[in-house]
Formats: C-alpha cells, sequence, structure tokens
C-alpha cells in the first residue's frame, strides 16, 4: 500500500514540475528552435594535480551515483543535497547549491570527481578516507575551509586556474604519501597544516609563491614555514609571502633553493646540501637578521655590494662544519656584526679570509670576542683586513700566510701574526691605536717600512731574517717600549771566492745606525775595519761561514735585546781565459757570421764557456779596412775573464765595371757610353749629360751605389725637345671648289704624326683621297683637300624647318610657319612685325640648308609697354536690386579676355544672362549684373495620423489634415477596445511645414482581449474624433512615413498548459484526500 502511495505521490510532483517546462517545449517546438544539450567530460581517476582538471557538467537526468562515480562521496552529498543517501535519485544544480558544508570523515571515500558541482560549499572535511587526489576541488568560489587528514594524497597543486577565491585553511596532516606541496597565487590562503617530519617522509619539493594572506606553511602554526628533519626534501621555493615571518629549513636534504620577497629575520638552513649558488636564490629579504648556513657544501663564501641589495640587515652569518672551504671573501655589508666558523681543523681547504668595508663587524672566525680569528690553518695564505671599524684583535697565528693587507683598522690593538710565511709588511696602514705588534718565527727581511704606529708599545719579530733595526723606529712609534728580536736568521746572498783569495764581507748588522760586533765568527774570522774576514787556508773545503751577534736595544727608553746568527754560503771560482788568433783577413764583400768568425780565429776558453764578442757590429765586411773586435767570456759564478781583442782586415776586391748610357725614350742612343771602374764596396757616383735638342726625362735609381762583383748598367732616358710646326689645313670641297664643310686646322710639332678622315655628305660621293691624307708636321704650311661629287639621283624631299614667333617666357605670339624643301637646297626666313613686340633675339640657324633632320628656328620678343587695365565688378542682385551674394572683382591686361559666371542661390533663378559675361579688359572699369527671381513657395501641406500595433499594423482608420504653412496643429490618441498606447509620436503637436507629414500612435494587445475587428474606426476622447489645430505649441521636426511589414504574433501553447495545470493540482488534492481517510481508518483500527 505504501509504494502505490508513494508513486502516486511522486506521478503528482513529476506533473506539477513538468508545468512550467511545457510551454517553454511548445514554443521551441512551433518555432523550430534546436536545443543544444551539453554533454559533461567525465574525468577519470588517478588524475594528479599537475593536469588542468576538467570542470563537471551536469547532464538531464544525471543521478547522483552518475555524476559522483565514487559511491560513497554519492551518498554523502545526496543525504546533504536531499535528505537521503538514494544516490539513483535524480541531481540538480539547485539542489547541490544547498550544500555550504561537506563532512565526510571516514566514509571511505577515494575519488572526488564531481565535487567541483558544490559551488556554495564553504567548508570541506574529507578527514580518514583513501583520497590520492585532490585536484577535483576546483573553482568552489565560496570555499573557505579544506581538511584531508589521514588520507593517501601524493601532491598538493594549487594555483590561479584552481579558482578558490577564498579558500584560506588546508589541513593535509597524515598523508603519508605526500611528496610535492605547490601552492601559488593564492589570494586569501593564510594556513597550510601539515605533519612533522616522521609523516613526511617521501616529501621532495615544496613551493609557495604568491600568496599574499599565507603565514604558516608546515607542521607549526606560529607565522612561519617549518620544514625540518625531513630527509628526503631536496627543493624549497619560498617567493612574495609577505605575511611569512619566518622559514626554518633546517635539516633536510635542501640542494635546490630560492627564498625571495619575504619579511622573515631569521633563516636556519643548516645541515643541508647546498653550495655557493645560495647566495644568488637568496634574495629581496629585507628583515632578514641572522642567516645559518652551517653543514652544508659551501666551497666558496662571497658577500658584497650586490648581495647588500638583497640582504641590506643581515647581521650575523653561520657558515660553521662546511667542511669544503676554500673561500671567505665579506666586503660592503653595511649591517654585519658576526660571521661565525669553524675551529681549526673543519677549515683544512681554507686559502683565503677578505674582510673589507664592513661598518659594524665585531667578529670574523671562531671566537667571538670582537676579533678576527683564523689559527692553525696549514691551508691558509692570502689574508686582506681593511675597514673594520669595530673590530679590535687580528689573530692568524700558526698558518701559512704569504700575502697579507690590514688596512684602516681604526679599534684595533693587537695584532697576532706568529709562526706564517709572512715577508713584506708594506701593506700595514692606518693602524692608529694599535699596541702590540707579534710577527714572530716568518720571513721578514726588513721592517724599514713599517707605518707609523703612534700608539704601539710592543714589537714582537723574534725568529726573522732581519738585520737592521732601523733608526727611524723610535720616531715612527714614539711609545715603543719593548722590542724583542730574538734569534734572526739572516742569510746573506751567495758570495763568490776568486782562486785562492780570502773571504772579506761586509758588517751589516745595525742596531739603530750602530753596528754589532759579530761575536764568534766561525772558522777563525777576524773583524777589523767594519769587515769580517776569513783567511783561504781556513775555508779551503767549506761552503759558507757564519757569525753571531746579540745586543741589548741600542737606544733610550727602549728594552730588548737584538741578536741571530748570520750565515754566509760561498763558491770558490776560478777566472776564466780566452785564447784566439790575434787578427785575420777577409776578401771585401765576404759573408761570415759571429760564428764563423770565432771558429776562424780559434776562440776557446779553460773552460770551454761561450764567447761572445762585438764582431757584428764593429766589422763591415763590404768595406776595406781595418777593425777591432772585443772577445769576452763570463762563467757562470759571474767571473769574468780578461778581454781579448782581435784585429780583423777587410782586403780590397776589383769590382766589375758599370756602364753609364744615354738613350732617348725609343732607346737610341743619344752621346757615347762612360765606364766606371772601382773596388767592390767602394761608392760610385754618375751624372747625366746635357745633349743639345734633348731634356733629361728620367733618372736612373741606380744613379749612385757601390761597386760590385757583378757588372752593372746606369741608363739616362731623355726626350726630344718639342719645334713647333706650321698648321695643316683640311678642307671639305665639290668639284667647282664650294665647300661641303667648314675647314679644319692641325696643330703639332715638327716630325709629329698626323692623320685626317673624310666625311660623310649627304648626296654626295668622295671622287679621290689626298695622298697627304697622313703624314707628319714640317716647318711649310701643308694643305689637305678631299674633293666630292654631287650624286644625280631622284630628289630627296627633306625633314620641314619650323619657324617660332614667341616671348621671353616661350608663349606664342604670332602663328608658326614650316618650310619645306629638297635635301641639299638652301632655305631662308625673316623676322615679322609684331604689334605691341620688339625683336630681341634672332636665330642663329634663320639662314641654311634642307637636310633630313627637322629645324627649329625661333625667333624672340618683348612685349613693348602697354597700359594698365581697370578691374572688372561682377554683382548678384535681385529684382529688387538687393544684392544675393558678395560681389567679384577681375583683375587683368588691356585687351586681354575675361569670363564670367552666374551662381547658384537658394530659392532664387536666373533672368538674365549680362550682355557683357565676357569680353576684355580696358583701361576703364566695367560693371557685370547677374539678375535673379525668387521661387514661388508653396501655401499648405498634409499631415496624415495612424493608429498602429507595435508590428506596425493599423487598427483604426487614420486621419488627415490639412492646413497653412506654419499653422500650428494638435493630435489626440484613440481607445482603441482591446489595445493599450505604449507610445506616443514625438511629433503629436506642431505646425505645418512644406513637407507631408506622418504621426504614429503604437499600441499593444491586451493579454486578455484583442479587438476582433482592428480595421473598424474607433472614436477617441471627443465626440467624433478629430484634430483640434491650436495656435501656440511649437513645430517639430518634419516625420516621413514608412512603411513596415505586418507581423504574426507567437503562438504560446498557454491553452494546454492550463489544461494540463489543472489536471497535477486535481491529481495532487484527490491523493491527499485519500492519504487523510486511509490514516483515520488506520487510528480507528487501532483505537478499537
Amino acid at each position: 500500500m505504501k509504494r502505490k502511495i508513494s508513486s502516486i505521490i511522486v506521478v503528482g510532483i513529476m506533473l506539477f514540475q513538468s508545468l512550467s517546462a511545457y510551454p517553454f517545449i511548445t514554443e521551441a517546438k512551433e518555432n523550430e528552435q534546436k536545443v543544444e544539450i551539453n554533454t559533461p567530460s567525465k574525468t577519470t581517476k588517478g588524475l594528479t594535480n599537475s593536469l588542468k582538471y576538467t570542470k563537471t557538467i551536469l547532464e538531464t537526468g544525471d543521478t547522483y551515483e552518475s555524476v559522483f562515480p565514487d559511491s560513497a562521496l554519492a551518498k554523502v552529498i545526496a543525504k546533504e543535497a536531499t535528505g537521503s543517501e538514494n544516490t539513483t535519485q535524480l541531481v540538480t544544480q539547485a539542489d547541490l547549491n544547498k550544500i555550504t558544508s561537506l563532512n565526510g570523515y571516514n566514509k571511505g571515500i577515494s575519488v572526488l570527481t564531481g565535487i567541483d558541482l558544490l559551488v556554495n560549499v564553504t567548508s570541506i572535511s574529507l578527514n580518514n578516507n583513501q583520497i590520492t587526489d585532490i585536484s577535483p576541488i576546483d573553482q568552489l568560489p565560496n570555499l573557505v575551509s579544506l581538511s584531508v587528514k589521514n588520507n593517501q594524497i601524493s601532491s598538493l597543486i594549487l594555483n590561479a586556474q584552481n579558482q578558490l577565491p577564498k579558500l584560506t585553511t588546508i589541513d593535509i596532516e597524515n598523508n603519508p604519501d605526500l611528496n610535492t606541496i605547490d601552492i601559488q597565487d593564492q589570494p586569501q590562503l593564510v594556513n597550510v597544516k601539515t605533519s612533522g617530519y616522521t609523516g613526511l617522509r617521501k616529501l621532495t619539493t615544496v613551493i609557495a609563491k604568491n600568496n599574499p594572506e599565507l603565514v604558516n606553511l608546515g607542521q607549526y602554526t606560529m607565522r612561519n614555514v617549518y620544514f625540518s628533519q625531513v630527509a628526503s626534501l631536496t627543493k624549497v621555493e619560498l617567493v612574495n609571502l609577505p605575511k611569512v615571518r619566518k622559514a626554518n629549513l633546517d635539516k633536510n636534504s635542501i640542494n635546490e633553493l630560492k627564498v625571495t620577497d619575504l619579511a622573515i629575520e631569521d633563516l636556519p638552513l643548516g645541515e643541508n646540501e647546498l653550495t655557493d649558488t645560495v647566495f644568488d636564490n637568496i634574495q629581496n629579504l629585507p628583515n632578514l637578521k641572522t642567516l645559518d648556513l652551517s653543514e652544508n657544501q659551501l666551497e666558496e663564501v662571497v658577500l658584497d655590494k650586490t648581495d647588500v641589495e638583497n640582504l641590506p640587515n643581515l647581521m650575523t652569518l653561520n657558515i660553521q662544519q662546511n667542511l669544503a672551504i676554500k673561500l671567505i671573501n665579506v666586503q660592503d655589508q653595511p649591517q654585519l656584526v658576526d660571521v661565525k666558523t669553524s675551529d681549526y681543523p673543519d677549515l683544512s681547504g681554507l686559502t683565503t679570509v677578505i674582510a673589507k668595508n664592513n661598518p659594524e663587524l665585531v667578529n670574523l672566525g671562531y671566537y667571538t670576542m670582537r676579533n678576527v680569528y683564523f689559527s692553525q690553518i696549514a691551508s691558509l695564505t692570502k689574508v686582506e683586513l681593511a675597514n673594520l671599524p669595530k673590530v679590535t684583535v687580528v689573530r692568524f697565528e700558526r698558518n701559512s700566510i704569504d700575502q697579507i693587507e690590514l688596512n684602516n683598522l681604526v679599534s684595533v690593538t693587537d695584532v697576532n701574526l706568529n709562526t706564517n710565511k709572512i715577508n713584506s709588511i708594506e701593506k700595514f696602514k692606518n693602524i692608529p691605536i694599535l699596541a702590540t705588534l707579534n710577527l714572530n718565527k716568518n720571513q721578514i727581511t726588513n721592517i724599514d717600512m713599517l707605518d707609523d704606529f703612534p700608539e704601539m708599545t710592543t714589537l714582537n719579530i723574534d725568529l726573522n731574517s732581519i738585520s737592521v733595526l732601523p733608526s727611524n723606529l723610535k720616531t715612527k712609534m714614539p711609545k715603543l717600549s719593548r722590542i724583542s728580536a730574538l734569534n734572526q736568521a739572516v742569510t746573506l746572498d751567495k758570495a763568490i771566492v776568486v782562486d785562492d783569495s780570502d773571504l772579506i764581507i761586509n758588517n751589516e748588522i745595525s742596531n739603530f745606525d750602530k753596528l754589532i760586533k759579530p761575536l764568534p765568527i766561525s772558522n777563525f774570522g777576524t773583524y777589523a775595519n767594519e769587515k769580517i774576514t776569513w783567511s783561504s787556508e781556513r775555508i779551503k773545503n767549506l761552503t759558507e761561514v757564519s757569525f753571531q751577534f746579540s745586543e741589548l736595544i741600542n737606544v733610550t727608553g727602549i728594552d730588548g735585546t737584538f741578536s741571530g746568527k748570520v750565515t754566509q754560503p760561498f763558491k770558490r771560482s776560478t777566472t776564466p781565459v780566452i785564447n784566439a788568433d790575434s787578427e785575420i783577413h777577409y776578401p771585401q764583400g765576404t759573408e761570415k757570421t759571429e760564428a764563423e768568425f770565432l771558429k776562424d780565429v780559434q776562440a776557446q776558453t779553460t773552460d770551454d764557456l761561450s764567447i761572445k764578442s762585438d764582431f757584428e757590429t764593429m766589422v763591415n765586411l763590404k768595406k776595406v779596412g781595418k777593425y777591432t773586435v772585443t772577445l769576452n767570456v763570463e762563467n757562470m759564478d759571474g767571473i769574468k775573464a780578461t778581454p781579448k781583442e782581435v784585429i780583423v782586415y777587410i782586403d780590397a776586391v776589383q769590382g766589375a765595371n758599370i756602364t753609364v748610357k744615354y738613350e732617348d725614350e725609343s732607346g737610341n742612343k743619344l752621346a757615347e757610353n762612360s765606364i766606371l771602374t772601382g773596388n767592390v764596396g767602394e761608392e760610385y757616383s754618375s751624372s747625366a749629360k746635357e745633349i743639345l735638342g734633348y731634356t733629361l726625362t728620367e733618372m736612373p735609381s741606380n744613379a749612385q751605389g757601390e761597386f760590385s762583383l757583378e757588372e752593372q748598367t746606369v741608363t739616362y732616358i731623355y726626350s726630344k725637345n718639342p719645334v713647333p710646326a706650321k698648321d695643316i689645313t683640311v678642307q671639305y670641297t665639290d668639284e667647282d671648289g664650294m665647300e661641303l664643310a667648314p675647314t679644319e686646322t692641325l696643330s703639332g710639332n715638327v716630325d709629329e704624326n698626323y692623320v685626317t678622315t673624310a666625311k660623310t655628305f649627304t648626296g654626295y660621293e668622295l671622287i679621290e683621297t689626298p695622298s697627304n691624307a697622313e703624314g707628319k708636321f714640317s716647318e711649310n704650311a701643308q694643305t689637305v683637300t678631299y674633293v666630292y661629287r654631287a650624286i644625280k639621283a631622284e630628289p630627296i624631299l627633306a625633314k620641314e624647318v619650323t619657324v617660332n614667333y614667341q616671348d621671353e617666357l616661350g608663349a606664342k605670339i604670332s602663328e608658326t610657319e614650316v618650310l619645306t624643301g629638297e635635301i641639299g637646297e638652301t632655305y631662308t626666313t625673316v623676322a615679322k612685325t609684331i604689334d605691341g613686340y620688339t625683336l630681341i633675339k634672332s636665330p642663329t640657324n634663320a639662314n641654311g640648308i634642307f637636310n633630313e633632320n627637322p629645324q627649329t628656328v625661333t625667333y624672340v620678343y618683348q612685349l613693348q609697354n602697354s597700359p594698365i587695365a581697370a578691374n572688372i565688378t561682377v554683382k548678384h542682385l535681385d529684382e529688387n536690386n538687393n544684392e544675393l551674394a558678395p560681389s567679384e572683382v577681375l583683375s587683368g591686361n588691356v585687351d586681354e579676355a575675361y569670363t564670367t559666371k552666374p551662381k547658384e542661390i537658394k530659392d532664387y533663378s536666373l533672368v538674365k544672362v549680362p550682355t557683357n559675361a565676357s569680353g576684355k579688359f580696358t583701361t576703364e572699369a566695367q560693371t557685370v549684373i547677374y539678375h535673379y527671381k525668387k521661387n514661388s513657395i508653396p501655401t499648405s501641406s498634409y499631415i496624415t495620423v495612424k493608429y498602429v500595433d507595435e508590428t506596425g499594423k493599423e487598427l483604426a482608420i487614420s486621419k488627415v489634415l490639412n492646413g497653412n504653412i506654419n499653422d500650428s496643429y494638435a493630435t489626440t490618441a484613440k481607445e482603441i477596445k482591446g489595445y493599450t498606447l505604449v507610445q506616443k509620436p514625438a511629433n503629436a503637436t506642431g505646425k505645418f511645414t512644406d513637407q507631408n507629414q506622418t504621426i504614429k500612435y503604437v499600441y499593444r494587445a491586451n493579454k486578455a482581449e484583442v479587438n476582433p475587428n482592428p480595421n473598424s474606426d474607433v472614436l477617441g476622447s471627443n465626440s467624433n474624433g478629430d484634430i483640434q489645430p491650436t495656435n501656440d505649441i511649437k513645430p517639430t521636426n518634419d516625420v516621413q512615413p514608412t512603411k513596415e511589414a505586418p507581423q504574426t504574433l507567437p503562438k504560446t501553447g498557454s491553452q494546454p498548459a492550463n489544461l494540463i495545470f489543472g489536471l497535477g493540482i486535481l491529481l495532487v488534492l484527490l491523493s491527499t484526500q485519500w492519504l487523510h481517510r486511509n490514516k483515520r481508518k488506520k487510528d480507528k483500527s487501532h483505537n478499537c
């Protein structure tokens, strides 16, 4: 029975719900419109957040089990939306929109497909399930809180495409498979809670970028990013998180790091795997004060000006236990106070320490006692400290430093550099309050270069190689009270003992300008006259000798002792001897090298040493003479031999003859040759000769030179001086001696060649070529005549000759003449007399001969002075001589033509064209008058008043109003049964114009009734419906009648809808009544 009742109710409800859709279905069918149904793209299981999730779209007939593939999720959502867990029921967006909070605790949910349809949800809690992928949580504009604790999620990836604008909290604790956290561009996200390190054993990547409200990310919620002791974590990127105050990232395995645009003050990065690039990836951290990089893999720690922009307030840097560190270079850090390093066992590879321009630096190194401290580091060789105003102690003992700079350390009082390899202290500058300087056990040889130290009291320089305590120490260090300079080990430069000589050296051990007496002296050496002497016999088999010294500091007020041992190494050597011939002869021109020369003179030494000479610079083998060559030699100990001189003779050799020639440009001999003789290498000089009638044109390059073994030729080239010849006349005549072309004249010098050529003349042929057509110029005048004969043939018509008459500007001022004739005939032209003009230029070809080319003859004239013409006024007047348009003024020259035209004037027509509309300018003023007549104007017009519906269909008979132009009119609407006025025309009132007008009143059909006879006349509010003219209403714009196509009203199917609606209501009422009666029967039976 219950099943039947339910069926009846469901049918009734479905009929009821279908009523609202029916009219739209009917209308769609009647209008033949197609309805497009979107088919949703179903998502598949196992998607990761790296892929963009496809938005779920509801289809007609979808149920909860079809939209939400995970049956557990479907039940939770169905229950929340409808109150029932029935997943086969239809799902609507309206029901889903009711869900604002979703709780699916421990429901066995694994797939979240379709959850993006919950667009109004603000809180989602799906703890204790089997969810692996949360990418379907997408495009939920109202979601604020998300909790997915105790699931199997492998990645949390959010970016702007997820469209979660209100999301503030995420709890992802106890997801043991979590390997990636990547959260970017979340505008409201504040907290992201994760497990501690024991629950993050697979986490490898943490990325958080551009999250303006993010405060907490990780295990703890204390305004920080906290990931510590996560051994699997290798990559971290934190960018643009303005509300995070601390990022704790120590004790992981991070080797890829980027931290930028954060307001953090403390950054623990210890016990990771970071390398030297870490400083390039820590940027724009203006509040960072403490940076911990201990126990990483740093090799070079470099902070410079570029880092100041990113870390302007860094105060503490911890680089302890970076076992591979080689370089520490910290410069230009304005707030840096402490740089902490390990002690010597962990700095075995450190080679360089540099700290410069750090105004707040107090500690650098192992100890934090306002000092710079590095000790017992065998690899440390280079130190540079400069501009560190707050450092007070510098300690670098027991290292291997051989390069050191200490400059501008204004607060340093104690410097300890004992036991290093320092050999120069010239870069110790500007340490004004230094009191104690310890330089024991180094390699210093000279302390004279020490700077002024006005507060110095103690100088310890034991165990160096110092031989002189300079007298100016007291001046440089006025407060100096103690010098300890014990046990100096001075080794002098090696001395050379020649042959069996004694070894004698100067005593240079000085104690404040006083030589210290050497005592004792080894090997029975003696000291006298500031020299120490060892006899040859005493040191025969030795290579070094020594002496010691010890004496109190030789200046009042300074305690201490200057002592040590001086070692003098030496070597015995012999003086080399050079053997060679004393002289040698070479023929002039011989080629010899230095080695060949030394071999030729048999040069050699007792020790077979290499001999040097000045042979190549002293001897000129090409020049006869006597030369002295010096031979020198030096042995490996620097002992030089006595120089040996060798005389070199260069003997003369007869050179080959030199022939001097004198020729013209063609090689013709002009004078007798000259022969020069001499020895090889001697210089020779030749000279040009004066040859009558010739001039030297080419000087030989070898006019001067030296005799050699080969013959030489010197040639002087001359050219003949020119003699002007008489001219040669070339004529072209006919048989009668008449010239056919102008005579030509050739000029040149005697004996120069000349060549003439014949010309071609139309109508003529050459009879003979003259015998002297070619020849040479001479002292006598010559004539070359080409004679032609006229060819008897048919006359040939020549091209026309055009005669033009024009002014200076090229304008034609008289008719052109054209002359014709046969080729060879002459033509003649004459100038014309032209009124008002004077001939100024006659053409050069005014007369000539007709030929095969067109010719033009032009006479040029100048305009004579003429009187000035008066202006012409053009007027446009009506019949009453009123001006209708501005007058025009024409100007020109006397006798120039003028032309005028009438104008187009609105509402006027031209009456008559004046007789003087065209003419010529004269000396008297002229007036041209155009007369116009006003056009006639219509006196009345019509106005049509129409009554139409919105489709333009007429609903009542139109009215026509007739009136005079400028008369006022007024119209009123009509009352039409079944219609309501919806649009009153703008021109309902106005004035009659010269154009006909149309006025339209627009009506809309009432829903309940329609005028069955819209074409019948309907009376207006007055008794007869006439239009009443008025006299005081302003006119409106003209309205032109328009033609509009009638339209039919759409069918709506309202009658069937009403029927079905009634049936539905009836069925629901009957069902309710039946249920009520049945319940009463049951109640009675129970009472019985």
